[in-house]
C-alpha cells in the first residue's frame, strides 16, 4: 500500500494512542519495560487492530440491495432476513462478521456477495 503523507501522519497518531493503551514504556509497577516487552505489546495490539480492520472491511454493508441476480439461472434472488455469520482464521487471529445472504427459489441456493 502506497501511503500519502496524511496517511502516515494519521498512522503515527494512531500508534501513539495504541502505545498509551498498552501502557507505553512503563510496567504496572512503574518500572521500565524491556524492548522485547514493548515489541510483544506492539505485536498483540497490531494483531488486534489488523483483525478489526479486516472485520470492518469484510462486514456486511447496511446498504446492500434487497435483491441480486442468481449466478446459476440469472433470476432475481431475494435478500434473507438473517445475516450469515462468517469466521475466518487469519495470520492476525480470528476475524468474524455477518454477511448478507440471498436465496434463489428456482435453484434453491443461498448466495453471498463475497462468493459472487
Amino acid at each position: 500500500m502506497a501511503s500519502t503523507a496524511e496517511q502516515r501522519r494519521r498512522i503515527a497518531e494512531i500508534a501513539k494512542e495504541m502505545n498509551e493503551l498498552t501502557g507505553g514504556r512503563s510496567r504496572a509497577d512503574g518500572s521500565l519495560k524491556t524492548f522485547a516487552e514493548i515489541e510483544n505489546d506492539s505485536i498483540r495490539a497490531t494483531d488486534l487492530l489488523a483483525a478489526e480492520m479486516m472485520r470492518v472491511a469484510a462486514g456486511d454493508a447496511p446498504d446492500r440491495p434487497s435483491t441480486c441476480r442468481c449466478d446459476g439461472c440469472g433470476r432475481v434472488a431475494l435478500r434473507q432476513a438473517d445475516a450469515e455469520p462468517r469466521l475466518v482464521q487469519t495470520d492476525r487471529g480470528e476475524v468474524g462478521w455477518t454477511e448478507t445472504t440471498y436465496y434463489c427459489r428456482r435453484c434453491r441456493q443461498a448466495l453471498s456477495p463475497s462468493e459472487r
